[in-house]
């Protein structure tokens, strides 16, 4: 199964105990033999970098700030995850857990 958890403020980032756990979920998750993603928000990004986490895929959107911008971080996040369920194999379905959302 395709898990994809929604962490703003996944480790090495600045983060917290929701962060930690996500962490720790993911790769509980990983050794069970499920494909995971991370897909957050963080403030101070120009560019989406995508990165690994051992076996777990690490995506960072770039965060518009609060107040209207925080309208475009929740567009750019549900683009991501239709964008992430696409390429999910077709034999498996995608799970979205949502964690946390913060842009800190």
């Amino acid at each position: 199964m395709h898990l994809v958890y929604l962490c703003g403020e996944y480790p090495p980032a600045s983060h917290g105990g929701i962060g930690s756990f996500t962490r720790a979920m993911a790769h509980a998750m990983t050794a069970r033999g499920h494909t995971v993603t991370v897909l957050g928000v963080q403030r101070g990004l120009s560019a989406v970098p995508d990165e690994r986490d051992g076996l777990v895929r690490v995506l960072r959107l770039p965060s518009c700030g609060g107040g209207v911008g925080a309208l475009a971080d929740a567009r750019a996040l549900g683009r991501a995850l239709a964008a992430v369920h696409a390429l999910a194999d077709e034999n498996s379905r995608a799970l979205w857990s949502h964690a946390s959302t913060s842009a800190s």
